[in-house]
């Protein structure tokens, strides 16, 4: 009986410590979308963001026209410029377990989409959408900031993250 009680609780230690070193974290549409909107400067004023999974507007459109598959998505909200005279996106994804190389490559194709469209177009925008951020943090969470002023808006968004 001691020896199944050792052996039990050197489990629920290792549970533990395995448990609470994932760094993994469980995000809300509700929490990416009032992340965006608090911290994604002008940009977000004029385009609230949405949840990925929202049949609204822009959102499937945007599937079809820049190849994400949101099959690879368990959560995330973006904020994309209507017009397509603008360089903007600011998108949150938390990709599901294992999606997350998808999800990257995904996301770089529509970074380079973005800049070949305005590449011989609008110089000013072929700039914005060069100078794009797309980093993984060590949550799994995806940051895509396709803005003026990315960097700053990138690190508004990392502080809000804590």
């Amino acid at each position: 009986m001691k020896k199944v009680f050792a052996l039990f609780a050197v489990c629920l230690v290792f549970m533990t410590f395995v448990t609470g070193c994932s760094s993994k974290r469980d995000y809300t549409n509700d929490e990416l979308i009032r992340i965006i909107n608090e911290n994604g400067g002008e940009g977000a004023e004029y385009n609230p963001a949405r949840a990925f999974d929202s049949e609204e507007g822009v959102r499937p459109m945007f599937y079809e026209s820049y190849e994400i598959d949101k099959e690879n998505i368990q959560a995330g909200a973006q904020s994309v410029s209507l017009i397509n005279v603008k360089a903007y996106g600011i998108l949150l994804i938390q990709p599901k377990e294992d999606k997350s190389e998808e999800v990257m490559e995904d996301l770089n194709g529509y970074v380079e989409k973005m800049k070949k469209s305005f590449e011989n177009y609008l110089r000013d925008q072929y700039e914005v959408a060069n100078s794009t951020i797309l980093k993984q943090q060590d949550d799994g969470l995806i940051i895509l900031v396709m803005a003026e002023d990315a960097q700053t808006i990138y690190d508004n968004i990392v502080k809000r993250l804590g």
